[in-house]
């Protein structure tokens, strides 16, 4: 369930994308190890949306795609991750999810229960900070996270597109 600060734009800096965007900007950067160097952004809000519609250029020149809609009333597609990459593409659907992974002409569909235990934020947090581990992500791919964040809401704000 929502909690308190999610529904403070004070409190959490922003609205939805800076909730639940952080999340799939991380896995995008985690799993690509890309930088972000241009995004354009559409919000409803960019004080606090609840729906958000960002372009993003990476340092590679891929482009990428991510929109969000934080006010569905459509429970069952709550959640619809499609990964295309130049080897294949990787499909991720609900809560718990399913994910369906097609390369060579191979179709792969795994459920969540099916997959390893993901380490979690406060998991991985206190491995790094006993030394049990060097953390799931640097650093730097965490504050550019944030870097791209801050650049969306200003894109959102002016119409234009923000280098980083």
């Amino acid at each position: 369930p929502p909690t308190l600060y999610r529904a403070s734009a004070e409190q959490n800096g922003g609205g939805f994308t800076m909730d639940g965007g952080t999340h799939l900007l991380c896995e995008l950067l985690w799993c690509t190890e890309r930088k972000v160097i241009e995004v354009t952004a559409q919000m409803d809000n960019a004080d606090f949306d609840v729906r958000c519609s960002l372009s993003m250029r990476l340092d590679n020149g891929a482009l990428v795609s991510l929109n969000q809609v934080a006010d569905s009333q459509i429970r069952a597609k709550r959640q619809t991750n499609i990964y295309y990459g130049s080897k294949g593409t990787a499909v991720v659907r609900g809560f718990p999810f399913v994910i369906e992974i097609e390369a060579d002409g191979e179709v792969e569909r795994l459920s969540e229960d099916e997959l390893p235990a993901a380490p979690t934020p406060v998991g991985d947090f206190v491995d790094c900070a006993l030394g049990r581990s060097a953390g799931e992500i640097s650093g730097d791919t965490a504050v550019h996270v944030v870097e791209v964040l801050r650049a969306a809401q200003e894109a959102a704000r002016s119409g234009q597109a923000i280098l980083l």
